[in-house]
């Protein structure tokens, strides 16, 4: 209820300012519903770019941000922004000739740094502390998140129970426009499933890829061909019997145990399809070495596409 709650506060401002501004300008009800709805388009479409370098904590604070520099602009327009009888260029043309606009004195001291009658625009200076304090604030949480603006995510999903094992250790973390990806190490990291009792050896070495914390799926450390020799007593094997140098296609493999099932049976071609573009990075970069390159061998091609969209477009 409280995530709810403080949710609805930003909508019930920006509710109540654009109702105060079509109250005022009624004439102009076309042009403030187009610059509303063009900001909310350019921040949506913002999220998408600033979540990969800022991550979930660093999207909130430059959104407050945003909004503090909007309620600066908003004081501006209170104190010397259009009536009725002015326009917007009056607006401007204030900055350079507060006199011709009724302005208060002391614009003279604005000095070279700004423009003639600068001062005189800004709002009260109890409101000028506030609005500067709270930008400075917002500036260092963006370069030090604090630990209430990092995202809590629930104590039953993978990564929070892998977490509380003694020697885990979170070892890659990254946001994108997806979903967030972590890869996190701990000996407590072995996934076989179906692996046979007749199997008496245990997995090699693995760490954990988790998809918005959960759906963990195991990196698989390659260094020979033995390494994979305990996918080949799965249950899932059993399709690979069938038919000697199949053509595989395998849909969202995360960190790659069914790819490594499927290369140990040496198919004639393995077509990958992840729609995670991390992923794909992460495999082929980060965790190339460790999981043997397996992204990238000679018969494997991988498509960066949703699973559906692919088999509906090459049936």
């Amino acid at each position: 209820m409280i995530y709810y709650l403080s949710l609805l506060v930003p909508f019930l401002f920006s509710g109540l300012i654009s109702g105060a501004t079509i109250s005022a300008y009624p004439d102009k009800v076309s042009r403030i519903y187009f610059y509303s709805l063009s900001g909310s388009s350019v921040g949506s479409l913002s999220v998408i770019l600033l979540i990969p370098w800022l991550g979930g904590a660093g999207v909130i604070v430059i959104s407050a941000l945003l909004g503090l520099a909007a309620s600066f602009l908003l004081t501006l327009a209170r104190t010397r922004g259009p009536a009725p009888d002015r326009s917007w260029k009056d607006f401007w043309d204030s900055f350079r000739n507060p006199e011709k606009m009724g302005g208060h004195e002391g614009s003279e001291k604005a000095g070279k740094f700004f423009p003639k009658g600068f001062w005189s625009t800004l709002p009260p200076f109890p409101l000028r502390v506030l609005i500067v304090g709270s930008a400075l604030l917002l500036l260092f949480f963006l370069l030090r998140p604090p630990d209430f603006l990092q995202i809590r995510m629930s104590p039953y999903k993978s990564l929070s129970v892998i977490s509380r094992y003694p020697d885990s250790r979170m070892v890659y973390s990254r946001w994108n426009s997806f979903p967030k990806v972590d890869v996190i190490d701990s000996d407590a990291i072995k996934s076989a499933p179906g692996l046979s009792l007749a199997y008496h050896d245990l997995p090699p070495k693995q760490m954990g890829i988790t998809i918005d914390g959960d759906d963990l799926s195991p990196i698989t450390r390659f260094e020979d061909e033995r390494s994979a020799e305990f996918t080949r007593h799965m249950v899932t094997s059993v399709v690979y019997r069938l038919k000697e140098r199949p053509r595989v296609l395998i849909i969202e493999p995360r960190g790659g145990l069914n790819l490594l099932q499927a290369l140990s049976y040496r198919p004639d071609s393995i077509w990958v399809v992840e729609s995670n573009p991390t992923i794909i990075e992460l495999m082929e970069r980060e965790y190339a070495e460790f999981s043997g390159d397996i992204y990238d061998r000679e018969n494997v091609r991988v498509v960066n596409e949703i699973g559906r969209s692919y088999i509906r477009e090459n049936n």
